[in-house]
């Protein structure tokens, strides 16, 4: 009786296997997920590089143009150090990207990856 209350299509339909290799791929791509994740929860909770080194390189580099220390304002061309590292659309990736390369009138001072992560550490040490 149970069958004639069915209809055909589900009479006839038989339950596939699932793919054994279906399962491995999205169990791979889970943890796949999962694991970058993680990384970058790692990566944004360390400290970019030595704060301390990027202030005494923005003191090197880049004072001729910008105010290094915190709370003073700049002229139009040259942003305050304070000033840049509060702008709520730039980013530390942004400003890895800018020092990689720069535009005029921004001079380029061929930084190497080190002193770039401490220089953005120094700016994100001046964030409010």
């Amino acid at each position: 009786m149970v069958w004639r209350s069915l209809s055909a299509i589900e009479r006839d339909t038989v339950p596939k296997p699932i793919d054994a290799s279906f399962l491995l791929k999205a169990a791979v791509s889970g943890l796949a997920a999962l694991l970058m994740t993680l990384i970058w929860t790692v990566q944004a909770a360390e400290p970019v590089g030595d704060a301390s080194a990027g202030k005494r390189l923005a003191r090197e580099w880049c004072a001729a143009c910008h105010y290094v220390g915190p709370g003073a304002a700049a002229s139009d061309a040259a942003p305050a150090f304070a000033e840049i590292a509060n702008d709520p659309a730039a980013t530390p990736e942004g400003w890895r990207n800018w020092l990689v390369d720069p535009h005029p009138p921004m001079p380029n001072l061929s930084l190497s990856r080190q002193e770039i992560d401490a220089i953005v550490a120094y700016l994100l040490s001046l964030k409010d």
